[in-house]
This record gives structure tokens, sequence and C-alpha cells, in this order.
């Protein structure tokens, strides 16, 4: 019996200048399946995803694709759309100064009668949609008022009113809570029994594992194997990813704690919009030499609000701050920076990479421009030697140090935020979700350095969604709820549940 496929993409070539983005990539998918790819990033499952979805039009790659058994050849998004295929991008592609549901209706706005725009019809469509995904946002509001979560979830909720039978989700959790991202696998499981058909890539293997039917892996822009759901094996998918036996996600570490290092007493940060509502309230605790200490908690407790009124990006209202003892003054970002503190950002592209015409040795020395000074000028000789020097610790997938930042996989732009953070030789590293969107190999090189630079001496703090990454890394815990510390444990006595016990009082 001859299967019954709804999309294949044959021998797909993908390239940019001299670089092979893809190589005969060839990928079958089931009509009403949930199929996922996996890969390492930069491995080139967002680059396919964007030829399938006519980011990358026909005749700017080699190969075929047929939906339907009709030969695809779409020379912008807005016909693939007419195709029946949508997608939700792993960066959020919003338009903030607009509504929700001008956003929602972006590619076709609804129009009355007499020729205007039908806002009645808009918001009633978008609260219908919203109800059938378990969302509740106000379609009027503005999508710059959204947090990031509610942003990921608005453009999910674009793709289903599409009425598309082929929907791309590119790293679709990676923004969201545990809360959310149950709900967002219970309506996707729902739309597949309506028949429509999932693109699912993430680097989350709990996810695939709970989702998929088959999974096909790539690397190195070439099509390794799909395999079924009944033959699922993390240590098989993992080697096919990456080329080699990588062991324990989560390595064995082993640590050297010494004497307190940082101590905050009695933080405050107001909140920006409400008036009398602190996000931070009176947090006080310390960190110790070599110590990785995990901030654990739900989004919008105030995890990232402390880090960053540690680091001198958040207005307080009281605080006080002690290295080795001393207390010193951190009003601003140069002051954190001046004693030794470095924070790599919640959100890449919102606040952690120079995006415009930038390149990748602009954005990783961005924080050692003293440093490389020669004379009057910037040695380009110097940055050129500092950039080269991290991309190989790293492993930072790109051309060279000249390429354009943008042009680099959402994981190798994770290393370019955390290579400028390493490369200021903080003695206090405040990292905030710092696997963000990245490959179960790369996870695994991150919890390396992590270990490395903690058994230098450096004391980190982590803040990660993920409470198993959390439980596995970390030293000593502190959750956060409310802008308040609602408990502290050590790593033998935390578990996932009482972790939430705190996390939800």
């Amino acid at each position: 019996m001859k299967e019954d496929y709804i999309l294949e993409m044959k021998n797909i070539t993908k390239r940019f200048g001299n670089f092979t983005a893809l190589e005969n990539m060839n990928i079958s998918v089931k009509r009403g399946e949930i199929h996922a790819i996996c890969g390492e990033n930069g491995a080139g499952k967002s680059t396919l995803m964007k030829v399938l979805h006519g980011y990358y039009p026909y005749g700017t790659y080699e190969g075929e694709i047929y939906v339907d058994g009709q030969l695809l050849r779409s020379a912008n998004t807005a016909d693939s759309q007419k195709t029946g295929i949508a997608m939700v991008y792993q960066e959020i592609n919003c338009l903030s100064t607009l509504t929700v549901s001008e956003n929602i209706f972006s590619s076709k706005m609804l129009y009355n009668r007499i020729g205007l725009v039908d806002y009645k019809a808009m918001h009633k469509e978008c609260e219908k949609v919203f109800q059938s995904i378990g969302l509740d946002i106000d379609p009027r509001t503005l999508m710059g008022k959204l947090n990031t979560s509610q942003q990921q979830l608005v453009m999910f909720a674009k793709a289903v009113r599409e009425d598309a039978g082929i929907i791309i989700l590119d790293e679709p959790t990676s923004s969201i809570t545990k809360i959310e991202v149950n709900n967002m696998m219970e309506v996707v499981r729902k739309l597949q029994k309506d028949g429509i058909t999932f693109l699912y890539i993430s680097h989350k293997m709990d996810e695939i594992f709970a989702l998929a039917d088959r999974c096909t892996v790539i690397r190195d822009g070439k099509s390794i194997d799909t395999v079924s759901r009944e033959d699922f094996d993390l240590g098989k998918i993992i080697s096919m990813m990456v080329g080699r036996d990588i062991g324990a996600v989560y390595p064995k570490h082993t640590p050297k704690i010494g004497a307190e290092k940082l101590r905050v007493e009695n933080l405050t940060i107001p909140h920006k919009r409400v008036k009398g509502r602190n996000v931070v309230d009176n947090v006080s605790f310390m960190l110790k030499t070599g110590e990785i200490l995990g901030f654990a908690g739900m989004v919008g407790a105030g995890r990232s609000e402390i880090c960053n009124g540690i680091y001198g990006s958040l207005k307080c209202t009281s605080g006080k701050f002690f290295i080795d003892g001393k207390e010193v003054a951190i009003n601003n970002v140069r002051d954190a920076m001046s004693n030794g503190i470095s924070l790599l950002t919640e959100d890449r592209h919102e606040s952690g990479l120079f995006l415009q015409d930038k390149t990748v040795k602009n954005n990783l020395t961005a924080s050692i421009l003293p440093r490389l000074r020669q004379g009057m000028f910037l040695s380009k000789q110097k940055a050129a030697a500092a950039s080269n020097k991290m991309m190989g610790e790293l492993q930072i997938r790109a051309e060279s140090v000249e390429s354009r930042v943008t042009s680099l996989s959402g994981g190798n732009q994770q290393k370019v935020v955390l290579g400028r953070s390493l490369l200021a030789q903080p003695n206090i590293l405040l990292l905030d979700e710092p696997t963000r969107g990245v490959d179960v190999g790369t996870k695994n090189q991150i919890y390396h350095l992590i270990y490395n630079l903690a058994d230098a001496g450096i004391s980190i703090i982590v803040i990660s969604s993920e409470l198993p990454e959390l439980l596995n890394i970390c030293d000593r815990f502190l959750v956060i709820a409310e802008g308040t510390i609602k408990g502290e444990m050590s790593r033998d006595e935390a578990s996932e549940e009482t972790i939430m016990q705190y996390a939800v009082q």
C-alpha cells in the first residue's frame, strides 16, 4: 500500500554564497502526522522550513517540493500560505505597535460592507480562536505590552486561524511556561485529530518523544535518517544529531565551593508600569565563590529582575551589594562590570545582540572595547584575535568573525551572547536562560563550560524555566515568587515537587 504523503521535499540544496546550508535534503511527511525535525543548532532545520514556507523563494534553492502531489513554486510566504502552509517562527515576528487582533489578521484584514476595517468581527474571531487553544488575552491589547510568552502564543494562534493543512512550529515552546507548553501540546494533538499535519522543530527531546509520530534527524545540512515512534531512543537520536556519543546530557560535577563572594541585602525594584507595586520586594541572599546558584520560579516571578538589579540595568529603590565582604555601589551597568559582574540576558534579540548590520566580532567584543584600544584607536587585530579565540572555545558556527550575526542560527547567536559575557572575564556571572533555543549537544557543551567556570572560582547564578536543568547543574536553589524568596534548599533537598510547592504559594 502506497503511503499518503502530504509533503515531499526532494534533494533540497540551499547555498548562501560559498556556504552550503542544505545539501540534497530529503523529507517525506505523512498526512495528519506530527513529524519532528531534530538536529544541532546550525544543522539546517530552520533554513529547510523557511524554504518550505516561501521565505526563500522558488528558484533560490535546488530540488523540488510537492504538496498534495503538486509542485510548490512559492515566490514568497503568502504563496505558501495560499497552498495551506503556516509557520510559527522561532524568533517572534510581530508588530509591537499594533493590537493583537491586527497581528492575527495582518496578512488579510476583515472589512465591512462600506470598505472599513471590521475590528468588531476581527475581535470576535480572535476570541473564538483563543478560546479553542486556551489563551486568555484581550484582542484589543497592543502586542508590545505582552510578554515574550504571550507573544509566542499569539503567533501560534495566528497559524491556527489561517486554517492551514500544514503548520510548521519552529521551537514553539522556547519562551513559554511549562503549563503553557502542556496546553499547546494538547491543542496540537486536538488539531492533529482534525487532520492537520505538523512539522515540529524542538531541541526539547521530551516534547518530541511525547508528541511526534516520526522524527527526521538532520546534521550539517543533510538528512541522516527518519525514525518511527516505536524506535525512538534518546541516545541513538542524539548520536545521529551530533555524529558522536556525548554520554550523559548532564555531566557529573563535584563542586568546589569557597567563601562568600556576593551578598545582596534588601533589594527592592519598582514595577515599571504599576505605581506602588514592586517586582522585587526586599530580597536578600548570598552567593559563594565557585557556587552555581539556581533561581527557580514561574515566568514573571521576578527572577530576571533580581539579576538585572544586580547588574545595574534596573533601578532599585533600595538594596546593598557586598563583594568579598566589602560594600560596593552599583548604580548602572558600568558599575557592575567594573566590579566583575557580567550578565547573559534572557532575550537575545531584545537586549542581548546588536543586530543591525553588526558582525559576530562586533557582538563578541562589545563589552571589552577599552581593552582593545591601541593608542586612540581600536585594534582590529586584537578584536579579531579575541573573537576568533571565543569562536573556537564555544564552537560558534559561522564563516568568520566578520559574518553578520543575523546569518547565524538561534543557538549560535546564543553562544555569541554568552561569549561576550565571558570575554568580560567576570568573577560573578548571571545566566538568564543560558540554553534557551539550543540543541541537546550544545546544552551539554554549555553545562561543561559552566562547570569549568565554577571550578575556576567564578560564582554563577542560573535562571532556567526547565526544572530538570536547574536540578542537575545547580548546587543550591532559591525559589522566587511574587518578587520575594519563598524557599531555599540544597541540591539534596530539592526536587521538582518541592520547588513547585514554593513557586505557586
